[in-house]
């Protein structure tokens, strides 16, 4: 009976440290730099300051930049200047990023670019929350979206709805057609398109 016991024992160890190996793969969470520098806060928390070809993975998203500043406690993480990101087969770009990874949530400011297989954006600053998949580009915004190119004030993609909300000044042309309108709705990638507010539409004339 004790043989029987200690090997049911190790199976069921094996199981719990086979789930606990993939649990921390999914849960991956890396950060490099030439320079960390580890300091604590009023609160005791600890701060981790990284400098130079700083670079952090977690999960399936890598953000590399000149620095970053690691609020270890919060799960809250500053990348600034040539902020660079991969996740989803997309890539952005700007001068400063806010990771709040706990709540999936980032805000990034300054030249904002993203380009993905599904469009390209950019802005101002873009708030992205990724649980939700809701985009916000805002201030002087423009996205190439299929067959329609257009500016706005701010853009607002709904990646489950396939849809994204041009508010604010909107401008822009499809297929040569030039469009002027308080707000447009760009639904299926671009099939269908509604106008309103002042809405102007300037055919092309074909010969």
């Amino acid at each position: 009976m004790k043989i029987k016991f200690s090997y049911k024992t190790a199976i069921i160890l094996f199981i719990i440290f086979m789930f606990s190996f993939s649990f921390n793969i999914l849960a991956q969470q890396n950060l490099t730099a030439d320079k960390l520098t580890f300091v604590k806060n009023e609160a005791g928390s600890n701060i981790i300051e990284a400098t130079g070809n700083v670079k952090m993975i977690y999960n399936e998203t890598t953000i590399t930049g000149d620095y970053a500043k690691f609020q270890q406690a919060e799960q809250v993480i500053n990348f600034e200047d040539n902020v660079n990101i991969t996740m989803d087969n997309r890539k952005l770009s700007g001068d400063k990023l806010t990771f709040k990874m706990e709540e999936d949530y980032m805000e990034m400011d300054g030249d904002v670019l993203i380009e993905s297989e599904e469009f390209r954006a950019e802005s101002n600053k873009l708030t992205y929350d990724r649980e939700a998949k809701i985009m916000n580009f805002i201030g002087d915004a423009f996205i190439d979206y299929n067959t329609i190119s257009a500016n706005a004030d701010r853009i607002r993609v709904l990646e489950d709805e396939n849809k994204a909300v041009l508010t604010g000044d909107v401008s822009g042309q499809q297929n040569g057609n030039q469009f002027k309108a308080d707000q447009i709705e760009i639904l299926n990638k671009g099939d269908k398109i509604e106008m309103t507010g002042s809405a102007q539409l300037i055919f092309n004339s074909e010969e």
